[in-house]
């Protein structure tokens, strides 16, 4: 389980596919993937309700989607810029 979650959710540079922009995943990505333009792995923008156009990959957002209710995913943030407090 550990590897296919790896898999899943590992942005591969230069995978078929990849800078493609789709209104829903759902329908759109899946098709792609389904028609073999579209890598599970490939870096793509898809327009999520109440959160805009994101940069993802279809696998995780396939595996977001099994995740349970509640469950939250963590996001690096960018470290601080040398000199700035994290609190100002």
């Amino acid at each position: 389980m550990v590897l296919g979650s790896y898999y899943l959710t590992k942005l591969k540079p230069g995978a078929k596919g990849e800078g493609k922009a789709f209104t829903e995943h759902r329908r759109g990505a899946l098709l792609a993937y389904q028609e073999k333009v579209l890598d599970l792995q490939a870096e793509i923008r898809v327009q999520i309700a109440g959160y805009g156009l994101v940069r993802s990959s279809l696998g995780r957002l396939i595996f977001n989607e099994i995740l349970p209710e509640g469950c939250a995913t963590t996001r690096r943030m960018p470290r601080p810029a040398s000199g700035v407090s994290a609190s100002s």
